[in-house]
């Protein structure tokens, strides 16, 4: 880029050099114009393409944080999907001992109690 602006004051340099005489000095102080317009037309350009740089790594930032958000939320549902279960089998174990238990007390009251007579 310095290259390129070098390259243009020289051309310019050189055709305000061609110019009458008369023009010399007026040629001379829109030669500064242009120069000092280019020169804060480049500083926009590098502050353009820092911020473009900036945004680059903002979005790259907040798209792994997006990928980590949703390989979190996959585990965190396989989770309750692993205690969703545990709490049906534990469900079904207790389910199942009560049963026992009231076979068991049942079977007690038989023996402990004998059948009425009619």
């Amino acid at each position: 880029m310095r290259m390129i602006l070098a390259i243009l004051l020289t051309a310019t340099a050189t055709a305000f050099a061609q110019a009458p005489v008369e023009t010399g000095r007026i040629s001379g102080e829109q030669l500064q114009r242009d120069q000092f317009k280019a020169g804060n037309a480049y500083n926009e350009m590098q502050r353009a393409e820092q911020a473009t740089r900036d945004a680059e790594q903002a979005a790259k930032r907040a798209d792994l944080i997006n990928k980590d958000a949703q390989k979190r939320a996959v585990e965190a549902q396989q989770q309750a999907d692993a205690a969703k279960k545990k709490f049906e089998a534990a469900k079904l174990r207790e389910k199942e001992a009560r049963k026992a238990y009231d076979d068991a007390l049942n079977a007690v009251d038989r023996v402990v109690t004998p059948p009425k007579s009619k």
